[in-house]
């Protein structure tokens, strides 16, 4: 319509209701992600300092239970395997 709105114009016509159809595509959000190999061994602890009352004592809080849920998630895979 855009590109002949011009001609659309001269020509008389008018258009009242337009009706688009669109397919979406969900296949690759109903797939389970795919895990990628650890390359490297992590070497922190979680246990570390910080200032509580920086704005970014909430990211630490989070950074280090990551780190913790990793090791843990990695000694209870070690401990399957063995």
């Amino acid at each position: 319509f855009k590109e002949h709105r011009q001609q659309c114009k001269e020509a008389g016509i008018t258009f009242r209701d337009i009706t688009a159809l669109v397919h979406l595509q969900q296949e690759n959000s109903l797939k389970e992600p795919q895990r990628v190999a650890q390359i490297y061994k992590e070497r922190s602890t979680g246990d570390f300092t910080y200032n509580r009352d920086s704005i970014f004592a909430k990211q630490f809080e989070n950074l280090a239970q990551a780190i913790k849920r990793r090791i843990a998630q990695e000694k209870s895979q070690n401990f399957k395997e063995a």
